[in-house]
Formats: structure tokens, sequence, C-alpha cells
């Protein structure tokens, strides 16, 4: 198969190529950068303590398998990754690096071959992540003869349901399902391999819930299971619901809290919104909004394609700036004033519910005028207008004490006694000539104040 390669910067539209997309393969940063890597041997198992912060990232390395979790196995590029840490011998960008460290399916096509006799359970696990995404799952029925897709086997030998890899890796790609464990289990391992780690590793973690690494035994084997992973990234706030999260306590000890010393529970039975969220970060928004990204005074969005039997229900995050007229899957919006907000569907279908946000401007934002402090007979005051936006010009109209108009480009030359009017007009694609600011002032001649 061919493969191509792309630089992918975290802000960047996501691009489509066939097979996993890659951003680039050849990566294999140098494993020297300064950490200090402890590594233990457990069991005929390498323990990797890789210092991160005041955390450290322990990888278990059984022969060329690389364990993130008991559930995750990562590759040796990922473990490269993570040992280099992305520091500064790495010449592309963090944000870059980040996106590197976890490859997409592209054009969110994951294929699967069913060699488990629990098909009805991972058909139900596969619907479960299919209602809610922009995820298109396509079941193979024999070997296609390369490697871009990924079996699923039954096998009790580990103790646990695993995945042997995250995200598109290339190279063979099993999810390996443990006969006690259900469909939201299959669920959370299926989300594993299109790219979403566990909940409680996302870098910011620590702003969100206290971890006590010293209430485990310290055998790396139990506690690597808490590992944060800096490579990765979260998307909103921390998600207590999240199909992806470990319980607070484990074996009767209180493992992980949040800020406000509450516990929580575990569960393995729908996607969260956040975790619909993240699988939309990643491939794009099951249902999404169309329509102009600005707008002068009104427009109109919508949603296609939706289920039978699904509603949509409309809002804006700044109810100041617009009202709503929604009609169904439609909605429009009239501006009442100016600024930025998120426009947000819900949909609602079988049970689901999926937020959608779409950033609008209602054109125009107040510019900032910043104006320099006192002048004397014969000065001159300056305007300075920050805050602008491609397309937008100013004017400073400028009426001086004598009633002679000019238009001036910044500064305000003071020549005459007398009271000096200012106003400031806006240009731009809604507005000729739109007055957004006056001022006034007087001109002495005994050097006194200007107000």
């Amino acid at each position: 198969m061919r493969k191509k390669h792309a630089y992918l910067a975290i802000a960047l539209l996501l691009l489509i190529f066939v097979g996993c997309q890659k951003l680039d393969e050849s990566i294999e940063p140098g494993l020297s950068n300064g950490n200090t890597i402890k590594v233990d041997t457990i069991g005929g198992a390498l323990f990797h303590s890789i210092p991160y912060q005041h955390h450290n990232v322990i990888i278990k390395q059984v022969d060329d398998k690389y364990f993130f979790s008991d559930d995750i196995q990562i590759s040796r590029r990922q473990f490269n990754l993570l040992r280099s840490g992305g520091l500064a011998e790495y010449t592309k960008p963090r944000s870059a690096i980040i996106d590197d460290f976890t490859y997409r399916w592209s054009s969110g096509e994951w294929r699967y071959l069913i060699a488990s006799t629990r098909r009805t359970e991972i058909l139900q696990a596969i619907q479960m992540i299919a209602d809610v995404s922009n995820i298109t799952f396509i079941e193979l029925t024999s070997n296609p003869g390369h490697s871009n897709y990924v079996t699923i086997v039954d096998d009790n030998s580990e103790g646990t349901s695993f995945s042997n890899h995250i995200g598109c890796e290339p190279g063979n790609k099993e999810l390996h399902l443990h006969s006690s464990q259900g469909v939201g289990t299959i669920a959370h391992e299926i989300l594993h391999s299109l790219g979403i780690f566990h909940e409680q590793t996302r870098p910011d973690r620590d702003n969100f819930i206290n971890v006590f690494i010293d209430r485990l035994p310290s055998d790396p084997t139990v506690r690597y299971q808490y590992n944060i992973n800096p490579l990765s990234r979260g998307v909103g706030g921390f998600d207590f619901e999240s199909i992806m999260l470990y319980p607070s306590v484990r074996n009767g000890v209180t493992i992980m809290e949040r800020k406000d010393n509450t516990t929580w529970g575990f569960q393995r039975s729908y996607l969260s919104t956040g975790d619909i969220q993240g699988l939309a970060a990643l491939y794009g928004d099951k249902f999404p909004i169309q329509g102009p990204t600005s707008f002068c005074n009104s427009a109109t969005y919508s949603i296609s394609n939706l289920p039978v039997g699904a509603s949509v229900s409309w809002a804006v995050s700044n109810t100041t700036l617009a009202s709503l007229a929604p009609s169904g899957s439609a909605v429009t919006i009239t501006r009442s004033a100016y600024g930025s907000a998120n426009l947000l569907a819900t949909v609602l279908f079988n049970g689901n519910s999926i937020v959608v946000t779409k950033p609008i401007i209602l054109v125009y934002k107040q510019p900032t005028i910043t104006v320099n402090g006192g002048n004397t007979w014969g000065g001159s005051k300056f305007y300075i207008i920050g805050n602008t936006e491609p397309g937008t010009s100013y004017r400073l109209e400028v009426t001086t004490p004598s009633g002679s108009v000019y238009t001036a480009l910044g500064e305000v030359s003071l020549d005459q006694l007398g009271k000096y009017w200012v106003r400031l007009y806006l240009t731009n694609s809604c507005f000729t000539e739109k007055l957004v600011h006056t001022s006034s002032f007087i001109s002495v001649d005994d050097g006194g104040p200007i107000h």
C-alpha cells in the first residue's frame, strides 16, 4: 500500500489518506535527552520509569511489546516518542508531536474482522459508538491482505480485555476480549483502537482530580495503571462520566478523587458527552452544523441527514448577542449585539444526546481605543486603534473648534483653542462608515490638562 505523510499541527483540519492517517512514519527520535530513565525487572518484564514534571510515566516491556497500562499496548515508535518527551532535540512543534503520537484512521473508517465467539456483543458495542460518532465501521469476512484492520479475538490469558495498539498504528492490530467483561468494556477497547486514552491519563488531570499514587503498592505493575500521558491532550473539562475513566476506589482504597474530595464509580454503559466530543475532535462531528462562520444581521443554520425520530434543540452561548428562531433541524439567528459566540445544537435520538458546537462571529468587534495623556497648546493627541479584525478599516474624523473637518491617521494636531471632536468610523463587510466612537477634549494654551 502506498503511504503518504504530512505534518499536522493540532489546530489544522484533518487530512484524509488511504489506510492509517500517518503524520510522519519516519520518526525515531533519539533516546538520550537528559532524562534519567530508571529500568526495573519484575517477573521477566522491564518497567521503564520516565520522569515528567512531578510524575513518573511507567511503561511495561515484555519482549518487544510495550504496555502503557494493562489494556493499552503501544508501539515501539510511540514508546520512543514518550522517552524523548518531544523536547528540544525534536525540531517539530510540540502540537505536532502530540498529533504524531496517535495516528487516526483515515476517513474515520474502522475495519474489523471478528474471530471471536462474541459476535452479538461486539456488534452491540460497535453500534453504541456508531450511534454517536462519525466513525464508519466496516466488517471484513476474510483477511484483506493488508494490516489496516483490527482482528477481534477471545483471550482470557491476561485477566482483562486489552488492545494491542492505540490509534491506527502500522502492523498487526488486535482487540483481545476477556469472557468476564461485557459490551461496555468492548466499546472501551474499540475507543483505544480509535486513539482514545483513559480519561485519568490526560496531562492536565491534576487541575481536576487528586491521584494518590502513594496509596498503591510500590509494585510498578499496579502503579502504571495510573500513568499520565504527556503526549496526549484533553478535550473540554475532565469527564467524570467517561466510559474511559477508571473508578475512584481500588480494592477498597480511594486512589482518585475530585478536588472537593468526592469520589465516582464505574461507568461502562454509554459514551458520555465528553467521549463523544473526544471522537469528534479526532474524526469530526456526526451531525455537523451547516452555515456561515460569520454574518451581519441574521443567518440560518441547519443539520442534515438526521436519523428518523431525531430531534434538535438550539442554543447560543451568549444570549445577549442574538435571538434564535428554531424550526426543526434548522435555526435562524438574528443579531442583537456584536461579538463572538458558540452555536449549540443538541441532537436527541435513541436515548442518546449529542451536543454539536459551531463558533460563530456576529460581525464587527468593538475596537479598543487608547488615547495618550495630557497635551498642551501646539501639541497633539494620539489615538491608537486596537482589536482590529481582517477586512476592517477605521477612519478618524476630526472637527476643530472653528468647525473645519479633516481625516486623521491617528494623530490629532492641536493648533486651535477650544473644543475638538473626534469620531471613529468603521467599514467592513457589513458596514460602511459606521460610527463606533466619539470623544471630545479642550485645547488650552496654559498647559492645562486635556479631557
